[in-house]
């Protein structure tokens, strides 16, 4: 009988790709308010459209990334969760016989 494993490297992977997602999404924040407290006054108040486009897509982006992430991940628990359960009752079986 084999021990089922947790693909680990294939988990860190996931773990990394959606740090990086949530880093480029609050760097293109960070850089969009930095633009628009930089040209903000009185006359203009409201950012570009092209800066509320950004935050928006940044967003979807995250979310997108991070969604994908979620299910890679979730996959992988239930496929190790099923493995270690057919392994236990195949222990099972045999120590039964």
């Amino acid at each position: 009988m084999t021990t089922p494993t947790i693909p680990m490297d294939q988990i860190t992977t996931i773990a990394q790709r959606g740090q990086e997602a949530v880093t480029t999404a609050v760097r293109t924040w960070t850089e969009t308010l930095q633009r628009y407290a930089t040209n903000a006054s009185p006359e203009a108040p409201l950012p570009t459209a092209e800066d509320a486009h950004a935050i928006v897509g940044a967003y979807f982006d995250l979310t997108t990334q991070l969604v994908a992430d979620q299910r890679e991940l979730t996959s992988l628990l239930v496929d190790s969760g099923t493995q270690t359960a057919e392994a236990f009752v195949s222990q099972l079986k045999t120590t039964a016989n």
